[in-house]
């Protein structure tokens, strides 16, 4: 386990934290900003209160970007650097380490707002927020420096994935009937995961070290906690923004109290999914049961994901908090021509 590479991640931890003692609350805070929490509280502003087609997007990618990461932890079973050295542990962290996750949805989020507002600035801020991400990671004794290479290119990868997706597949999605687009938008998470628990079948249980085995063996267990918990997101929001877009299309647009109580009604029924389900498992499976665990589990997130990409929109309308209106959607937009061979098209658009 001690290769090369393991250990020249550890040695680029130590020179960071004996060089640099004075920022380690700064890397804190930079980490923090890389919590999915931190995203699931800004993304259903953005969706719900400033600009829908933005903020579908954005968490598309987002869930999109965690359930390839989860998958491909659980694939590798790495360790993070303060199992092997736990000096090292600054600010601990659940699961595999391998790759990075923070790198990565730091990545994908920020260089494609950067490439959706076409800003020269906004690439240099992009390009900064994922490097200090990424120097946090490694200075806080959570990831080696590969974990953060791969982090990065996935990040790339899924990016240039969904830029295809958008340049060559979504026209045909969108002309299908509504029942083809829906299965479609449920098929692809349960795909990957039937997907991923094929891979795991394969390969069997890992195997750890002593001195690691608890800490294997915990992290084998949230891993696969993690892939159920952004499927089930990826699942309800396929689902729920399929319906929006065929019975609701709410505007995002409206006065400013209006855009407040919307987020604030929703955030709050967002919390008690999110946080009420965790504690009402806890009571109806208080043994922690992982046949009843699981399920429970994969029923709260996918309720989570169709609330706010569909009931909580429906709710904005119903009490007359949003607008609606039957939206055209054109692929390609420049001042409100279709362009879908102008060397000016915009990929996310």
């Amino acid at each position: 386990m001690y290769d090369s590479t393991i250990e020249f991640g550890l040695e680029a931890t130590r020179w960071l934290q004996m060089t640099y003692p004075q920022l380690t609350a700064f890397m804190q805070l930079v980490s923090e900003f890389g919590r999915f929490e931190v995203y699931l509280i800004i993304l259903p502003f953005i969706y719900w209160c400033l600009n829908k087609r933005l903020g579908l997007h954005l968490s598309y990618l987002l869930v999109f970007s965690a359930l390839i990461n989860s998958i491909v932890k659980h694939w590798g079973h790495q360790p993070r650097p303060f199992w092997l050295d736990p000096a090292l542990s600054v600010d601990g962290a659940e699961g595999y380490g391998f790759p990075s996750g923070h790198v990565q949805i730091a990545t994908t989020i920020s260089f494609f707002l950067a490439a959706w507002f076409r800003e020269g600035w906004l690439w240099i801020l992009a390009i900064i927020y994922t490097l200090l991400m990424a120097i946090s990671r490694i200075y806080l004794g959570v990831h080696f420096v590969h974990d953060i290479a791969l982090g990065f290119l996935i990040g790339v990868l899924v990016l240039s994935g969904y830029a295809g997706w958008r340049q060559v597949a979504h026209t045909p999605f969108k002309q299908r009937i509504f029942g083809q687009r829906l299965l479609l938008a449920a098929a692809l998470p349960l795909i990957l995961f039937a997907l991923h628990l094929f891979v795991i079948w394969l390969q069997g249980a890992p195997t750890w070290p002593t001195a690691l085995r608890a800490l294997g063996m915990a992290a084998e267990g949230f891993a696969f906690e993690e892939v159920i918990q952004y499927t089930a997101i990826l699942l309800g929001m396929g689902i729920g923004f399929t319906f929006e877009k065929n019975r609701v299309c709410f505007k995002s647009d409206g006065v400013l109290w209006k855009r407040i109580a919307r987020y604030v009604i929703g955030m709050a029924v967002t919390i008690l999914i999110w946080r009420g389900g965790s504690i009402l498992t806890d009571i109806i499976n208080p043994n922690d049961s992982l046949w009843l665990n699981y399920p429970l589990r994969f029923l709260r997130y996918t309720l989570l994901g169709l609330w706010v990409a569909y009931y909580a929109p429906a709710l904005f309308v119903l009490f007359n908090l949003a607008d609606h209106a039957v939206e055209p959607e054109l692929p390609y937009q420049v001042e409100g021509t279709t362009l879908p061979n102008s060397k000016n098209r915009r990929f996310f658009r």
